[in-house]
């Protein structure tokens, strides 16, 4: 089972997000883009990130059992 796709997928669309929401965040200064921010944008963001590293945790879980099972030493 490969998770690089749907990781580099993922990677790409929070560089992208994140690219917009900078452009955006210079022009949109008032109180709402300071509550979006707090309880929208900076949660999605980590959870997108925690995302990222847990998909490669799995990632090296995962080449390390088809290893094993096919015998290799590590």
């Amino acid at each position: 089972m490969k998770v690089d796709a749907g990781r580099g997928k993922l990677y790409d669309a929070q560089k992208v997000v994140r690219l917009q929401w900078d452009q955006v965040a210079e022009l949109w200064t008032d109180g709402v883009r300071a509550e979006f921010e707090e309880k929208i944008w900076e949660p999605m963001d980590q959870m997108t990130s925690d995302g990222l590293r847990a998909i490669d945790r799995l990632a090296r879980i995962l080449t390390d059992c088809r290893r094993e099972c096919e015998g290799e030493q590590m």
